[in-house]
């Protein structure tokens, strides 16, 4: 089975890239669901400005906010993960060093 090993070059542009397009879903996602930021947050049982600096993509976001805002959102959170992974997934290769690793 060949599984793969990878080098981070860079965790502060990784960590500003993956958040950055967290906040794009989870905007994308509320105004599918026609709610205010506001609404969203009062969902989430998050404060308001904490919920618009995830939104922006500025935010430390803990995992127990990402699935209480999956959950106000009405989403699965693996759906949100696969998302990300797909519109991060071209960008994310130029700061990874990938290696075939086989393991048996």
């Amino acid at each position: 089975m060949t599984l793969f090993k990878y080098r981070i070059y860079d965790e502060n542009q990784l960590s500003s890239i993956l958040s950055k397009q967290l906040g794009v879903i989870f905007r994308e996602t509320r105004a599918k669901r026609n709610l205010s930021q506001h609404q969203l947050s009062e969902l989430a049982n998050t404060n308001h400005s904490y919920y618009c600096t995830i939104e922006n993509g500025n935010g430390n976001l803990t995992l127990k906010k990402f699935m209480y805002i999956c959950y106000a959102l009405d989403t699965d959170p693996a759906s949100i993960i696969k998302t990300l992974n797909e519109a991060t997934s071209v960008e994310l290769d130029t700061l990874c060093d990938y290696e075939d690793f086989n393991y048996s």
